[in-house]
């Protein structure tokens, strides 16, 4: 119990010292959503990637906390704390692996989607940017920012 306990305080830490870190961004207290325990994917791009795969690798990650942070303007981020998991990805068949060097994963319009809406709700919501970071001690973080009006992507996969 205390875990949680504790694991709550640091997401509200969290997401008040991230609100503070948004330069003229109106944000109300009642705008900072924290999810704990969220599942996602990560393309973790290989170096030694193959012709039967050159685009990289899925990663499962797991998110001990995902903070959303919506603007006044309908915008909004999201920042996730995550680790990379031992469970396998289907498809690929893979299993992530911390990369020796920190790698950092970046990209635009309809690269990412939000986590957040679909842990809520099940809906996609594109990000208009992301990044992820992966350490070599399997730390990841990410971060996405969404644009007041949705973004109208392609079906994935």
């Amino acid at each position: 119990m205390a875990l949680v306990k504790k694991r709550s305080w640091l997401g509200l830490l969290a997401s008040g010292l991230l609100a503070l870190s948004l330069p003229g961004v109106a944000v109300a207290a009642d705008n900072i959503e924290v999810l704990q325990d969220v599942t996602t994917t990560l393309p973790v791009k290989d170096p030694a990637a193959t012709p039967d795969f050159p685009v990289g690798s899925l990663s499962q990650v797991d998110c001990a906390v995902l903070v959303s942070v919506a603007a006044e303007d309908g915008s909004s981020q999201e920042f996730q704390s995550c680790t990379l998991s031992d469970v396998p990805v289907t498809p690929p068949d893979f299993q992530g692996t911390a990369p020796e060097a920190t790698l950092t994963i970046t990209g635009g319009e309809c690269g990412w989607s939000s986590d957040y809406h679909t842990a809520k709700d099940g809906s996609d919501v594109w990000a208009s940017a992301f990044e992820g970071t992966v350490t070599p001690s399997g730390r990841v973080f990410v971060w996405s920012s969404y644009p007041a009006e949705p973004l109208d992507c392609p079906a994935q996969g």
